[in-house]
């Protein structure tokens, strides 16, 4: 008998820490998806996602990806992603994004727009520049990927940063970025990428708070290749494309990216 009261005041106990933790969660949320996040972790079927200070990190695309197979086993209801109106893209550019952007970013915007970037046009799907065509590239199901794309020998390596100076930091940041979008291009995930306005201050963030930015980026990397593994995705999320090629830059010689903030698209030579 006492060990059956044991018993109940342990369960008891859980219950109530369990309960505290899941109230705790739906008070720090912010947006419909971080309360979608807070009822998959009360339904005890949050294991594989990272903490809410990590999942807030992500842009809204990731974070709907990394929520898709939990809050299916919970019975959740993911939010659908918010898409802008065509007007206000339409009305939307970088100048006025501009100064949401710290002086850095927008330097290091400036310093990769290529020579050629005049002789260049962005025509909905497609960057032409001369007679180089890129393609917008969308989410890939895994019957398309690569035969070990979703192995654990596809890692998402990024070295720490050494240097001392602000030209050396976005020297770091630009093959940093270059080497996260090419790591999710190789597992189907293109359409679901941060600008690198985002990655720029996430690595802000991660720093500040005394964090592995590196081992951040590849333990999201390896969560999203999880996930990845059983579970379908769209190939865009909306109709919105880049609207000038100054929202543009090349990061390779087969790679663009560009991005209205919100959005993010990567274009890959024909």
């Amino acid at each position: 008998m006492r060990g059956k009261c044991v018993n109940i005041l342990l369960w008891s106990f859980i219950f109530n820490v369990h309960s505290a933790l899941a109230d705790d969660c739906k008070d720090q949320a912010r947006d419909d998806l971080e309360v979608a996040y807070c009822a998959v972790k009360a339904a005890g079927q949050g294991g594989t996602l990272p903490s809410l200070s990590e999942f807030r990190r992500n842009p809204p695309k990731t974070q709907h990806l990394l929520l898709a197979r939990p809050a299916k086993r919970a019975g959740v209801t993911l939010p659908k992603l918010p898409s802008v109106p065509k007007k206000q893209i339409a009305e939307s550019s970088l100048p006025k994004a501009e100064p949401q952007l710290k002086p850095e970013v927008k330097k290091t915007s400036a310093r990769n727009l290529s020579k050629a970037l005049s002789t260049c046009q962005v025509r909905a799907q497609t960057i032409v520049c001369g007679q180089r065509l890129f393609q917008l590239l969308g989410n890939k199901q895994n019957a398309q990927l690569a035969a070990h794309a979703l192995g654990d020998n596809n890692r998402l390596l990024i070295t720490e940063y050494e240097g001392n100076s602000q030209d050396a930091l976005l020297d770091y940041l630009d093959v940093s970025y270059t080497r996260y979008i090419e790591a999710m291009v190789s597992i189907g995930l293109a359409a679901s990428t941060m600008s690198f306005t985002k990655f720029y201050h996430t690595y802000r963030e991660v720093s500040a708070s005394g964090g592995d930015f590196p081992a951040r980026m590849a333990t999201m990397f390896e969560y999203l290749k999880k996930d990845k593994k059983s579970m379908s995705v769209a190939k865009h999320f909306n109709a919105q494309r880049p609207q000038s090629i100054e929202q543009c830059r090349s990061l390779t010689a087969t790679l663009w990216v560009c991005d209205d903030v919100k959005n993010n698209w990567v274009f890959t030579a024909n």
